[in-house]
């Protein structure tokens, strides 16, 4: 008869208990008193071996299986890897070829605006170089224009133009009375006009 707190003890050591043998794990299905388990495990060493070899041999089975399920997927990845390294390696290349495109054309243009610019700076020079001819021609022109003018009225003489009014002082003392002079001009070719007072 065993006391209330101590069963579990009792349990962990009573020799009727039903245990299972230490090697249920490699397939050993035999379930026995404690007090034979001693001689269970005598008689059946070998083959618990046995059963521990198999167990093994299955175990080393199933790694040899995960460790080539593992290689095999390190292959796939690998092989995609390199498939998108590929590519990658592809769209650099054409990305590199069209900057280098785009960096000729934008080359070219440059070249061709500084060459239009050469051309337009040119062109500038020698309409400033025209305008300069112009203007020293329009400056001869003129002083060649001045000194005519000043000769036409070196040799233009304006006579001194006289006029007599008759019966001065009746004019004078009558306000409001004009007198015309006769018309007379004003050079050769030049204004007719009259003299009115």
């Amino acid at each position: 008869r065993v006391e209330r707190q101590n069963l579990e003890q009792h349990l962990k050591e009573c020799s009727l208990q039903e245990v299972e043998c230490d090697f249920s794990y490699a397939g050993c299905q035999v379930k026995l008193q404690r007090k034979d388990f001693a001689r269970h495990m005598e008689e059946n060493a070998q083959n618990h071996m046995r059963m521990t070899q198999g167990k093994l041999r299955d175990v080393a089975a199933g790694m040899d299986n995960q460790i080539a399920g593992l290689q095999k997927a390190n292959r796939n990845q690998k092989k995609k890897l390199e498939k998108q390294i590929a590519q990658l390696q592809q769209v650099n290349a054409d990305l590199q070829e069209r900057v280098k495109e785009v960096q000729d054309q934008k080359n070219r243009q440059i070249a061709e605006v500084q060459e239009a610019l050469k051309q337009k700076d040119q062109q500038l020079v020698g309409i400033a170089a025209q305008v300069r001819e112009k203007d020293e021609k329009i400056t001869r022109l003129v002083a060649a224009l001045d000194e005519r003018v000043e000769g036409l009225e070196s040799r233009v003489h304006v006579p001194l133009l006289e006029f007599t009014m008759p019966d001065f002082r009746s004019y004078k003392k009558g306000r409001g009375k004009r007198w015309c002079a006769p018309c007379f001009y004003t050079h050769n070719g030049g204004y007719r006009l009259p003299r009115i007072t």
